[in-house]
């Protein structure tokens, strides 16, 4: 799930270790990430685990560790609630009914059912949520 110069070069700072010029490694050569089993995994879990200012961690969001500011319960963003995962995956998928949005909301209840777990029933999706606060 990353995307533009500034997710390859995060994640290469914070993998690659000893030189000045880490942040550069994924930068030059952003296809190990596809290209690596290893370094896929790492990817993702490195975006789900690590808070992106303003934003926080899609574990941090998802579990209830974040604690939604006044700006934020203004946004209708909420800690537990699905819609902000995918607020925080790509913030321009809500504020609207869209159909990607709808897809990760219906892909995530699929796997509630799938794996018959108690999952929320309410705040699965992002339509009426704004953007995180800069």
């Amino acid at each position: 799930m990353l995307s533009f110069n500034t997710n390859y070069g995060q994640l290469s700072n914070n993998i690659f270790t000893g030189g000045l010029n880490d942040r550069d490694i994924l930068l030059e050569d952003p296809d190990q990430v596809a290209e690596d089993g290893e370094m896929a995994f790492t990817s993702a879990f490195w975006y789900y685990m690590f808070p992106q200012s303003p934003k926080p961690s899609m574990h941090d969001a998802l579990l209830g560790f974040f604690e939604p500011n006044a700006e934020d319960q203004e946004a209708n963003i909420c800690t537990g609630c699905f819609g902000t995962t995918i607020n925080l995956i790509n913030e321009g998928e809500c504020g609207t009914s869209t159909p990607t949005a709808t897809a990760r909301s219906d892909s995530f209840l699929d796997f509630c059912d799938e794996f018959d777990a108690d999952c929320p029933e309410t705040d699965i999706g992002c339509e009426d949520m704004g953007s995180f606060p800069s």
